[in-house]
Parts: structure tokens; C-alpha cells; sequence
């Protein structure tokens, strides 16, 4: 990288980085660590167009390193194109990155996909974390509902009403499970707060 754009992106000055990069492109087509910053810089910017084309420069001229496919995961799924971004997430992975947030990017793009397996296997470490967030909570628990594992599902969801005890859609899901497992009294006594409240959301 040249010293301007190098001392633009620590800067954080994204727009004067980017013009910087694409000429230091321009003069260096074949430099992978370029183009990658160049991505990166757009992705920063939501310009995800433009950083996909970027970072999949990158990728043929650096295919091993995982920082290009996870930034290129997220400059896909940025540009709406899901199943391209958990690709590259997945080959993220496959090339060594592991991360909690990678596995929760991926497992979510999984489960919109309705790849439960591969959202299931993801989410799985992310949700038994004990800093896990309603959003992973709930999609780890949506992917067991899919399992039909109602048992494991119904314990998820009691984990993210503590976080939200007063989220009536978990409440729901939390009786919907109890439904499933013929606990029929205990689903009545978790959905009288949602009965109250959004009876058109009741199972």
C-alpha cells in the first residue's frame, strides 16, 4: 500500500482511501493485499457492489487468505446475494478463520437459506456462549425447532426470555414448545402474559 492511502485508512478516511487505492490498483492490477483494502474500504463505505468486485480480485490473487473471503462474505451479503456470501464465509472458514462472529454471520445466512444443518452446526458454540444475544439465541432455537428438538428449543428460549422477558414473541415460541412436547399446562401458564397482550399471535 502506498503511505497516503496506508495513513487515509487509519484515519479512517474511507473516501479519500478509496480514491487513493484505486489509482495505487491501477498501477499494481496483480497486488491481492491492494485490492483487499480497496474492498475493504468500500465495504466500510456500503458501497457492496463495488466491493465485491474489489475483494473478489483479491481472492484470485490471494485464494488463501480468509480476512479476503470473510470480507468478501460480508460485501455479498451487503448486495443481497446470501447464498454467494455463506460460499465465502464457508471458504472463510475453510481457510482457518474462526470467530464467533464469522460462525453467527454464517449460521444466519444459513438459516435464512433454510440450510438448518449448516446454520445449526454454526450457531450452536455462538449460542451456548453465556454473552449470547437474543437474535443468535433465537436463531440457534429456530434452528432446533427445525429438528424437531423441541426439548433443547424450549431451553433456548427460556435463556432469551431472560434476556427479554417482556418479548411476547419468545413468549410464544416458548409455548408453541411446550405445546410440542404435550406439556399443555405449562404452555397455557407461558402464554397468558401473551394472551393479554397479542392474542393474534397464540399457536
Amino acid at each position: 500500500l502506498t503511505d497516503i492511502a496506508r495513513m487515509q485508512l487509519e484515519a479512517e478516511d474511507y473516501t479519500a482511501a478509496i480514491d487513493s487505492l484505486r489509482h495505487a490498483a491501477s498501477l499494481r492490477p496483480a497486488d491481492g493485499d491492494i485490492h483487499l483494502q480497496l474492498g475493504k474500504a468500500l465495504l466500510a463505505q456500503g458501497e457492496y457492489a463495488c466491493s465485491v468486485e474489489a475483494l473478489t480480485r483479491a481472492s484470485e490473487h490471494i485464494p488463501a487468505d480468509a480476512t479476503i473471503w470473510h470480507a468478501l462474505g460480508q460485501a455479498q451479503q451487503g448486495a443481497g446475494d446470501a447464498a454467494a456470501a455463506l460460499e465465502a464465509l464457508q471458504r472463510a472458514q475453510a481457510s482457518g478463520l474462526q470467530s464467533k462472529e464469522l460462525s453467527a454471520q454464517a449460521g444466519t445466512l444459513a438459516l435464512q437459506l433454510n440450510k438448518f444443518d449448516i446454520a445449526r452446526s454454526n450457531l450452536e458454540a455462538v449460542a451456548n456462549d453465556d454473552g449470547a444475544e437474543v437474535p443468535t439465541l433465537c436463531a440457534y432455537a429456530e434452528t432446533l425447532e427445525q429438528a424437531q428438538d423441541w426439548r433443547a428449543a424450549l431451553d433456548v428460549y427460556q435463556r432469551a426470555i431472560k434476556l427479554q422477558p417482556e418479548n411476547n414473541g419468545l413468549i410464544v415460541r416458548l409455548g408453541t414448545c411446550c405445546l410440542e412436547l404435550g406439556h399443555t399446562e405449562a404452555a397455557i401458564a407461558a402464554l397468558a402474559p401473551a394472551a393479554e397482550t397479542n392474542p393474534d399471535e397464540l399457536p
